[in-house]
This record gives C-alpha cells, structure tokens and sequence, in this order.
C-alpha cells in the first residue's frame, strides 16, 4: 500500500482573472539646491537650475488581463516598471496603502479569494528572524511533516539545512528558502521580483524549471520579473511581457 501520501494542499484557484484598467503610475520627487557646497549652488543657479520637479511615468494607461493559473514572466531594463506592476498587484492583493503600491489612475482588480504572498527584495520579503529554516516554515504551516514537504518541493532536501538559519545558507539555497517560505502560506497568487537574479546560470535554471513545474501542478498564478534568459526558458512562462515605455508587449 502507499505509505504517504502529499499533504500541501493550495488555496483554491483564483476565482477570475486579474484587470489593470487604465492605471497609470508615476513617480515623482521634488529637486532642490539644499545640502549642496555653496559654489555648487552658485554654478548651478547660473544656469537657472534652483528648485524642480522630477516626473517618470513608468506605467500610462496600461491594460492587462492575467488568468487564473497562468505564469506570466516581466521583463524589461531597470526601471522600465517590471517591479512597479509587481507593486501594484501586491498593494491591491495585500491591502498594503503605501504610495508605491497604490496607481494614481485606473483600478487593479483581483478576485475576492486572492491569497497572495510576494517577494519583493528590501521591501517585502519572507522574516525567518533566527529561526531555522524548517522552524520558520513549520511556524507557517502548523505541520511538521508538511514543512518538509514544502522545502523539498523547493529544492531543499538536505535534512542538515533544516537546522541552518538564512544567513548559513548560500545564496542559492536563501533564494530557494524564500521559495519555501512563500509556499507554506499556500498561496493562489506568487509574484516575485528579481527571480533568480543572484544564482550562476545552472542553478537557476533548475530552480526556475523546479518552480514553474510546482505553480502549474498546484495551480498557482504566478507573475515574476526577471532579466535572465536562461530562467525564461526554464520557466516556459505562458506570457513574456517587455514593459518600456510607460506599457507591455507581449514578447511570447
């Protein structure tokens, strides 16, 4: 007879697709002479430079529909938007009010199940604390058994990492720790910047392949950027999206 059987269970699939309509975002600062040595100050009110406002729109008028279930990779050159729509998917899945992760016009629209998790490096990201690797994941599952079976799923198979907290890890094995991580809040909605942006090429094929295989058996939707050519064919997204110019084409 079988003697286990899988114990990770998703949330259910996210009950329609995700809507951008007509958002617009963009960023704004203001510039200023303060601060400066004074004959810099001199040199630059010379040529009229004193007090000035700074606007990019990164995303104008965008309309996007994700289904349910698909994998959707961003890509782009830094600061076209890539993290910006990530952004707004997570201030509208999560809640979250901050400025960022509001649009200034248009509505995002999500499903009323949505349970997201995100990571989005130095702004939102999985708090392991000190904690174990497998005491952080437990912590979120409530099932022992089951957060070994989320870290195999995310590439970490070696009892011996269980007990090492993130800072022992390399940095292929954080990337899959977060991986981890994310998963035990089993999710419907993934979204995460700069994938397997610090990995050698090998490894981050394997861990792309490894979780564009998981997100489509569990039926998670899965939004992620990335600049690496090598996780794009692992991955085999549904859609490539190159966002420039305050909006996406669709490269695939």
């Amino acid at each position: 007879g079988r003697l286990y059987r899988p114990r990770y269970r998703p949330a259910e699939p996210l009950a329609g697709p995700i809507r951008f309509e007509n958002v617009s975002k963009v960023y704004q600062s203001w510039v200023s002479l303060e601060h400066l040595a004074p004959a810099l100050q001199e040199v630059l009110r010379s040529f009229g430079v004193e007090r000035r406002l700074i606007q990019k729109f990164v995303l104008r008028n965008l309309w996007l529909r994700i289904e349910p279930g698909e994998v959707v990779a961003l890509v782009g050159a830094s600061g076209a938007g890539k993290t910006t729509v990530l952004r707004l998917l997570w201030g509208q899945a999560s809640q979250w009010r901050g400025w960022r992760y509001r649009p200034d016009s248009g509505r995002v629209i999500l499903p009323e199940n949505a349970r997201p998790e995100a990571y989005l490096p130095g702004e939102v990201e999985p708090d392991f604390g000190r904690l174990s690797i497998l005491e952080a994941v437990y912590r979120r599952t409530g099932d022992e058994t089951l957060a070994i079976e989320v870290l195999n799923a995310a590439g970490l198979s070696d009892a011996v990492l269980f007990r090492a907290t993130l800072n022992q890890l390399s940095t292929g094995q954080r990337e899959r720790a977060n991986v981890a991580c994310l998963l035990a809040g089993r999710p419907n909605l993934l979204l995460i910047d700069e994938f397997c942006a610090h990995l050698d090429p090998a490894l981050a094929r394997r861990v792309a392949r490894k979780v564009g295989d998981l997100v489509r058996r569990l039926g998670i939707t899965l939004v992620v950027a990335t600049h690496r050519p090598e996780v794009l064919e692992a991955l085999r997204p549904d859609r490539t999206l190159l966002v420039g110019y305050g909006g996406l084409a669709r490269l695939t």
